[in-house]
């Protein structure tokens, strides 16, 4: 069977209310923020291990803890690499750390896949922070729909106390005392209590966060990940060490900031009870999948030099534990992120895709 047709399959049957086995995948039936059916696929959690029954892992140390979250719900987390708003805007991380200073994950001992040393740029620069309110936190957090600029600003006047008129909020940003440097206190201030206000929602209405980001999600995308790339010779996950290839390719591609970071996060791996097969695909999923070159997939070709990249990291070393192999593939294929882009890539069926 076909992944496409395999996904229709598992859609028809899961649209019953029922949940079967096929393939070795175990199929349920939820449904998003809207009441539209949401197919989750997970191997049988006591056989595999992919997603242990009442696995609570999240992004962070501080988010470790006391999470309630289902063996679906975390699938849908696992499966989303995109909001569909638009073909560009990623919303991967799904915790409020997503557009949390630095200094303020460091501060209350946020670890996540980045390392402490480097960590999302702040609500101030990260351009689709409005996109996300308005057309997710706000509708599925906060209960308003067609949310608007003008809303986010008294959003942002609500939680922080800062007035309206020491707010910037377009299109682009949401910026409190736009006209001071992010290293002014009063402003880093003003930044703390906004990711404050995201943690508690986080907190609070745990459920309705997560779903602010995979409410449309149209069919489970881990499954045709890892059929991807078992089909391009990532066969030996438990041999190999694939979370560090992710994170090897990060530190080379800017997502985390220096090398120096590489060791303790790769032996970390912050994926908790997952296994390797699934932390990698979740990772690399954009790093890798998105970007291989097709007809039928990819948001951004020009950047599709990352899969090449990666499989040349990987050919060279699979146990994947060199840095230095990472250096030099960079610095003789790859100079200042670049090089050519594979000459064909994994056909993705467009029903696997966002809507």
């Amino acid at each position: 069977m076909s992944l496409s047709s395999l996904a229709f399959a598992a859609g028809s049957n899961a649209a019953k209310g029922t949940a079967f086995v096929q393939d070795g995948w175990l199929y349920t039936k939820t449904e998003t923020a809207s009441g539209q059916a949401l197919v989750t696929a997970v191997q049988p959690a006591a056989a595999s291990g992919v997603i242990p029954v009442g696995d609570s892992r999240v992004w962070g140390n501080v988010f470790d803890k006391n999470r309630k979250l289902t063996v679906a719900q975390w699938q849908a987390v696992l499966s989303m690499d995109a909001y569909p708003e638009n073909g560009t805007t990623n919303y991967q991380d799904v915790g409020p750390w997503r557009y949390c200073e630095v200094d303020y994950e460091a501060s209350v001992g946020i670890s996540d896949y980045r390392g402490n040393t480097f960590g999302p740029v702040g609500v101030t620069t990260v351009g689709d922070f409005p996109d996300y309110f308005k057309n997710a936190f706000a509708p599925y957090v906060l209960g308003k729909t067609g949310a608007t600029n003008t809303d986010m600003k008294n959003w942002g006047v609500q939680v922080t106390g800062v007035s309206a008129s020491n707010f910037k909020a377009d299109d682009s940003q949401l910026d409190p005392y736009p006209n001071l440097s992010r290293s002014n206190s009063t402003k880093r201030a003003a930044l703390t209590k906004i990711c404050k206000a995201l943690q508690s929602a986080f907190d609070t209405q745990q459920d309705k966060y997560v779903m602010s980001h995979y409410a449309h999600i149209n069919n489970d995308k881990l499954l045709p990940v890892l059929s991807a790339l078992k089909g391009i010779g990532f066969t030996a996950f438990d041999k190999y060490n694939l979370v560090g290839l992710a994170f090897q390719v990060q530190v080379n591609t800017g997502s985390i900031s220096s090398v120096s970071a590489f060791s303790s996060v790769k032996n970390a791996g912050n994926c908790g009870s997952l296994s390797a097969e699934t932390c990698f695909a979740t990772y690399l999923t954009d790093q890798y999948i998105r970007w291989l070159k097709s007809s039928s997939l990819g948001d951004d070709a020009g950047n599709c030099w990352r899969a090449s990249m990666a499989l040349d990291i990987y050919k060279k070393n699979p146990a994947m534990n060199s840095v230095s192999t990472v250096n030099s593939v960079i610095n003789s294929s790859y100079p200042n992120n670049s090089g050519k882009c594979p000459t064909s890539g994994i056909k993705w069926s467009k029903n696997m895709a966002w809507e």
